[in-house]
């Protein structure tokens, strides 16, 4: 089991009325990196695959995959959505959202729509960033059907619209920078 275990959370979430809590997340990712140094991390901080910031699917105006480690930090997520293209430090965003309102399954919920589905497409994995689509199981432990279809239509418009390859016939002649100067 634990060889197909590819990425692994650590967001330090909590309800809005818990106690105040303080997490050993250098400890936990320096445990997961010595038991498990191929694995990748997703967090605020100190991660090998950075959190975008929300929940909502949707990357900063600009995402780049460069960033500055020393600037994260766990809980200041502002950052997290903008990143910096002069860093060295590569840590590619991740949004993270549900098909449905909620990360669970519940009976009384549906999918959310396939235009906000796609829009949300084009402002994570548009915008650079990877797009990780939960998909909850149901009460019997299974993606319920209404999901599956969602999906399948989701493929289906994503593959309608870039079926076309927009640039086959263009041509792009760049200048050398030392053209450039004179």
């Amino acid at each position: 089991m634990s060889e197909s275990v590819r990425e692994i959370w650590f967001d330090g979430n909590k309800g809005p009325n818990a106690p105040n809590m303080s997490y050993y997340f250098s400890d936990w990712f320096s445990m997961v990196r010595e038991l498990r140094s191929s694995i990748s991390i997703f967090s605020d901080a100190d991660s090998y695959v950075r959190w975008v910031g929300d929940e909502q699917g949707f990357a900063g105006s600009t995402s780049w995959s460069t960033i500055n480690r020393s600037s994260l930090s766990i809980g200041r997520p502002s950052y997290l959505n903008t990143s910096d293209p002069q860093r060295t430090h590569w840590l590619p965003p991740e949004c993270d959202v549900s098909i449905r309102n909620g990360w669970f399954w519940h009976k009384s919920e549906s999918p959310k729509k396939l235009s906000k589905l796609l829009e949300i497409y084009y402002n994570s994995a548009g915008k650079n960033c990877v797009l990780l689509l939960n998909v909850p199981h149901n009460s019997t432990g299974i993606i319920s059907e209404v999901d599956v279809k969602r999906l399948k239509d989701l493929r289906g418009v994503i593959d309608t619209i870039f079926s076309s390859n927009l640039v086959e016939r263009c041509f792009i002649k760049g200048v050398a920078k030392e053209e450039a100067k004179t």
